[in-house]
């Protein structure tokens, strides 16, 4: 196993040891592919802080790696650099 499946994102890209009951769509890519996963998945960040993981990794990049980034709302922002996982603040607004 040489190559890399990178994740970048916020919860949906967060990666959990195998374990029966939580197997998810990760894990399922990790076995079918026999790529090693460098998660960069946090839960609640912003599409800012997942830029910023990615462009800070992207160098790590090798030929053949995948780098599978999931999106989430535009409305989650950055607010504390310390705590990048405090950005959702707005999510629960309605914006009628």
């Amino acid at each position: 196993m040489n190559n890399n499946l990178w994740t970048f994102g916020d919860s949906y890209a967060q990666y959990h040891e195998y374990e029966p009951l939580t197997d998810g769509w990760i894990n399922q890519i990790e076995r079918s592919i026999n790529y090693k996963v460098v998660s960069h998945g946090s839960p609640g960040t912003s599409p800012h802080y997942t830029y910023n993981k990615f462009i800070n990794c992207r160098n790590d990049f090798k030929e053949n790696d995948i780098v599978i980034i999931c999106l989430t709302s535009l409305y989650r922002k950055w607010f504390f650099f310390d705590k990048p996982n405090i950005s959702s603040m707005f999510d629960n607004v309605s914006l009628k």
